[in-house]
């Protein structure tokens, strides 16, 4: 009765080889605790890892990102300055009148595809618009042309109805000619401002933008008569 009650008291013969078993339990239970908190290390450690290098990995995109608008903004903005729209003698209605002088699109065409990604909405919307534009009226400026030859050689031959024809088939290309380019004019104003905002200096006045010693004094009496 003795012995019941101190086994009730929770004292433990640990010499008894039933006990001893109970021991070994234990410790290895102990041990599995240990291990599990090294695996939950090791877990949070690899998390950790991923994590800075997704870090790294969006650092590195953002700032590719970034580069690539500047470099975008820049190349735009240099090829929308070559476009050159020049305004001609008002037409005998006084409608005035417009050429597009040049035209060239191999930058916007060659980069659509970044520039689809990179800009935002508004200046890409401008930009199609744009570009799409000019090009019509680039190419009915080639087709004016045209009938302009067709006219000069129809003089020749003396066809009254094929004159008449040719006339007011050039009569509509004037005019949608000047419809475009006098709305491209503005849109070319703006687009520059905008695309300028990413220079830290006036792009026109450019350190790398110079002459040679020999032609300094003509280069800067060219600038001062622009002026």
């Amino acid at each position: 009765m003795l012995i019941a009650n101190l086994a009730y008291a929770g004292i433990i013969d640990k010499s008894s080889s039933d006990n001893k078993k109970s021991v070994v339990i234990e410790k290895e239970h102990t041990n599995s605790k240990y291990l599990s908190l090294e695996l939950t290390c090791a877990i949070f450690g690899a998390i950790s890892a991923g994590l800075m290098t997704l870090m790294i990995k969006f650092g590195e995109w953002l700032f590719n990102r970034r580069t690539l608008n500047r470099i975008l903004r820049k190349g735009l903005y240099f090829e929308i300055e070559n476009h050159t729209i020049i305004e001609l003698q008002n037409d005998p209605d006084n409608q005035p009148n417009f050429a597009l002088a040049s035209f060239n699109n191999n930058f916007y065409q060659s980069n659509l595809s970044n520039i689809s990604k990179i800009l935002n909405e508004n200046l890409i919307q401008r930009l199609t618009f744009y570009y799409s534009r000019l090009k019509l009226a680039f190419d009915c400026q080639n087709e004016l042309l045209e009938v302009n030859g067709k006219i000069d050689k129809n003089k020749e031959t003396r066809s009254i109805p094929a004159h008449e024809k040719l006339y007011k088939k050039k009569e509509g290309l004037e005019e949608i000619r000047r419809r475009i380019l006098a709305t491209a004019q503005f849109i070319r104003q703006h687009l520059l401002a905008e695309l300028t905002k990413i220079f830290k200096e006036d792009p026109t006045k450019l350190t790398f933008i110079d002459v040679l010693p020999k032609h300094k004094d003509w280069f800067e009496g060219i600038q001062k008569k622009e002026k």
